[in-house]
């Protein structure tokens, strides 16, 4: 398990101050997904919804046509509020078509740009989904698994 005091997550609170996705709610989105979580994933729904990381920026795969660092600015809250805008269902309802099947959004940075999970050979990689509009959409793996992103967290 990951020690989340080395990036000082600060918990985030559904509008009714609800702390944590519950079990079933973690087990919904793994049979939408197909997949089961990364525990340390399940670990700050539970714990963290919706929670900020103070260390939040991470260096970017060599091989992307990205910038080398990027930034999480939030990670999503999973509850049953589907229609509030920083639910992980919401992110599925609005952008899932451009993230494709069996994927699961969790974190967003500043500009409001997607962290997803993409699972590749039944592994889940860390994708981001870049868009101006609709049109100008694109995605871009950045880290091969989402312990390898939080191991990479630093603060600035």
């Amino acid at each position: 398990m990951f020690d989340f005091s080395k990036i000082e997550m600060t918990p985030g609170y559904g509008s009714n101050f609800e702390l944590g996705a519950t079990t079933s709610q973690i087990e919904e989105i793994e049979q939408y997904c197909g997949h089961a979580l990364p525990e340390n994933l399940k670990i700050i729904l539970q714990h963290y919804n919706g929670g900020d990381p103070e260390a939040r920026y991470f260096e970017v795969k060599d091989d992307t046509e990205i910038p080398g660092e990027m930034e999480i600015s939030r990670f999503f809250i999973l509850n049953d509020e589907k229609d509030v805008p920083a639910n992980i269902w919401w992110k599925i309802k609005n952008y899932g078509e451009y993230m494709g099947p069996q994927t699961v959004p969790f974190a967003s940075d500043y500009a409001e740009h997607i962290y997803y999970l993409k699972w590749v050979n039944d592994v889940p990689q860390v994708w981001y989904l870049a868009y101006q509009d609709m049109e100008g959409t694109e995605t871009y793996p950045v880290k091969d698994s989402f312990d390898d992103l939080l191991e990479g967290l630093y603060a600035e």
